[in-house]
């Protein structure tokens, strides 16, 4: 009886938290149904997309090809994973998880914690992104700067993305 007491309590402390924290987001983040802006339309949670660009590193132009997904949580936060291979001299691959943000219309900008693994070691990394959407009905084609602060070294990543919003 005891037990059933200490959990009932537990689950209030629990929502009372979480009701605080939710008071603490900024309106434009909170939880709010997922709908385009200002039509009352749903607006999609999933966005998959294929990466074409290069890799700018010590004065190379490296081919690089990469894949990501994005689930928005929230109408303007999204959390997702992302891949990546950067060709040529530099044969290096990338895994991620960003934490995207959408602070205005398709405008998207991310940080996203990772790990680069090139010549069979793996070095911890740090991806800065923003890319703009350009909506072609469910499908979007977007341009893309990225950089990646990985041992001590700023990599600049551009490119496109062709991507499918579901």
């Amino acid at each position: 009886m005891h037990l059933r007491c200490m959990d009932v309590r537990h689950g209030r402390v629990k929502a009372t938290l979480l009701a605080v924290l939710a008071g603490l987001l900024p309106s434009s983040i909170q939880a709010q149904p997922a709908s385009a802006e200002g039509d009352g339309e749903e607006r999609a949670r999933h966005a998959a997309g294929l990466f074409l660009g290069v890799t700018l590193f010590e004065g190379e132009v490296v081919p690089t090809v990469g894949g990501d997904y994005e689930f928005r949580f929230l109408e303007r936060v999204g959390v997702g994973a992302m891949v990546e291979y950067a060709a040529g001299g530099l044969d290096a691959g990338i895994l991620a998880v960003p934490l995207v943000v959408h602070p205005v219309g398709e405008l998207s900008l991310a940080v996203a914690p990772g790990l680069e693994v090139r010549a069979g070691e793996v070095d911890p990394l740090v991806r800065l992104g923003a890319s703009y959407d350009f909506m072609l009905g469910d499908f979007f084609l977007a341009p893309v700067a990225r950089v990646d602060l990985v041992a001590r070294e700023l990599v600049p990543v551009l490119g496109v993305e062709l991507g499918h919003r579901f």
